[in-house]
């Protein structure tokens, strides 16, 4: 049988169509911004003296790092 339908008995390839092809891996450029994560709204960064009571109370100090093909539509605060 191997010798009239080698197609059949071959173990080396995957059986059944491929439906779907995988999607290439694109590359996002990001860009990264320093934020504060405050209790209340201010205008003024926090003092070196404060910012051990914000990591503290798990505010303070953030990095956001944000796609540069986002829309505006999709930035939601």
């Amino acid at each position: 049988m191997l010798g009239q339908f080698p197609s059949m008995f071959n173990t080396d390839q995957p059986r059944g169509k491929c439906l779907f092809s995988t999607p290439a891996a694109c590359i996002v450029k990001r860009t990264d911004f320093h934020v504060y994560v405050l209790s209340e709204s201010s205008q003024l960064t926090p003092k070196v003296s404060e910012e051990l009571e914000l990591a503290y109370a798990g505010l303070g100090k953030r990095m956001l790092s944000v796609p540069d093909n986002l829309k505006h539509d999709e930035v939601i605060i």
